[in-house]
């Protein structure tokens, strides 16, 4: 097999670290890093001090299911938010209109009906009569 990078890194991205992985030659070394600027810089200057050629990255496909919850709560919600997305020159209509051009409509919904949960949580929290 022929080699295509002499040295390269690979790096795991979590919630409050990142691995870091440099394999050079016959070395490995694994190092791990906040998520801070800081570390990220630290990090940085790490990999241009091996003089790494390569960085690759692991990516996961993030669920795109919604949590069991109120089912009639959820059906309510999308169907206000397929409402709300044949308004004109409104927030919640550009959102679907944007979303649904690259995810789909579907997704849209659902994300338009979590925008409309979250405004509904404020409203509720903050106790002051509302406006339209």
């Amino acid at each position: 097999m022929d080699v295509m990078y002499k040295n390269c890194c690979g790096l795991d991205v979590h919630k409050k670290i990142i691995k870091a992985c440099i394999v050079t030659g016959k070395s490995k070394k694994i190092l791990e890093f906040g998520t801070m600027t800081e570390d990220i810089i630290s990090l940085v200057d790490w990999i241009k001090e091996k003089q790494c050629e390569c960085v690759a990255m692991e990516s996961i496909k993030k669920s795109s299911k919604t949590t069991k919850g109120n089912e009639f709560l959820r059906t309510t919600l999308v169907e206000c938010a397929k409402a709300a997305a044949h308004t004109k020159d409104t927030y919640l209509s550009s959102q679907y209109h944007r979303i649904a051009a690259r995810r789909g409509a579907n997704r849209a919904s659902v994300a338009v009906a979590h925008t409309i949960l979250v405004i509904i949580y404020h409203i509720i929290k903050s106790e002051k009569p509302t406006m339209n």
